[in-house]
Order: C-alpha cells, then structure tokens, then sequence
C-alpha cells in the first residue's frame, strides 16, 4: 500500500517530540528505533550482557500496541495507544533505576506541557490524553546492568477515510514541510 500510514505518520511525530525533549534536558546518545529491536535479540543481549559486542544501549523505541475506533451519534473517534520503550545500561543498581525513572517521568512531563502536535495541516494531528499516561519499569526485561523503561500514551488521531490507505490524495503541505515538523 501506496497511500497514508496514520500509525506510521504519528510514530515519527512522537519521535520528533521525543528528540526536542531530549536535545532541551541535554539527554544525549539515545538510538531510535520504531517498531522493534527483535525481542530475541534484546532478551539475548540482557542475559549476555558482558560477551554482546553490538550494543544498542541506551535506546527508544517507539510503537504503536493499539488502535481503537468507535462511532457514537455519527461522529467517528480514533485512539491509537503508543509505546515508548527506554532502555539504558548502568552497573550501579540503584543509580541505573532512578537514571532511567528520571528519564521517563522527565518525558510525561515534557508530554503534559506538550501534549498537542496540530501544526499539521494534512489532518495528521494528535493530542495526548493525559489522564491515561502510565510510565513503569518493564520488571520482566530489566537485567544486569540494563533498565527498561516504558511509557503508554494515547493518542487522539484524526480518523482517515478507506480510500486514504489506499492512495495518498494531493496534499497541501509540502514535503518539506512535513519532514520539518517531523523533526
């Protein structure tokens, strides 16, 4: 398919928001990452920590888990519910959880004061809701000197027409534009 990828769309608005916040509270090194970094892989590199030579440590990833659509009266909602998942290393055990504790509720703040991405004009805005923000250590990928992190949000998206994933209709934004405000 050709045509508009809403979930797709608002992961790289989130990762956009996610480096401002970072590049604004000097949080530097993080590797992006949306969708996945193979579990069989992360799960490998935490039980073998010391022999892993490729290290993607510290990193974000960024997905969507779900979408939910409903219609009451005529008027159709979407909510797409997105995870932010952040991983460090730190030998210090109680260092390396309030490290990453930090850097997650610094992020639910940064959404809270930040919650609207509607500088779009394609229709592809978003607005958090914040009374359904959770932020928790992932306890089972927590290991050694790895800390996982994660963060759900949802995301108010604008519903798209069937037609729309089919084949992108002309645009008034430019692509310029659009990477702009991506980034």
């Amino acid at each position: 398919m050709e045509g508009i990828n809403p979930l797709k769309k608002n992961s790289l608005a989130l990762e956009g928001a996610i480096k401002k916040a970072f590049s604004e509270a000097k949080i530097e090194n993080f590797k992006f990452f949306r969708s996945y970094i193979q579990p069989d892989n992360l799960e490998n590199r935490i039980n073998n920590a010391g022999s892993n030579k490729e290290n993607k440590f510290p990193f974000v990833i960024i997905r969507p888990i779900k979408s939910v659509q409903k219609t009451k009266n005529g008027v159709t909602s979407k909510i797409a519910t997105f995870l932010i998942r952040l991983g460090t290393e730190n030998k210090n055990y109680e260092e390396g959880f309030y490290e990453i504790a930090g850097i997650a509720e610094y992020l639910v703040a940064y959404f809270t004061k930040h919650s609207s991405a509607i500088e779009r004009k394609d229709g592809f805005s978003y607005s958090i809701d914040l009374e359904t923000i959770e932020a928790f250590l992932n306890e089972e990928m927590t290991g050694g000197d790895f800390w996982i992190y994660d963060i759900l949000l949802q995301l108010n998206i604008p519903t798209v027409p069937h037609t729309a994933y089919i084949e992108e209709t002309k645009r008034e934004v430019s692509n310029e534009k659009e990477e702009k405000w991506q980034h």
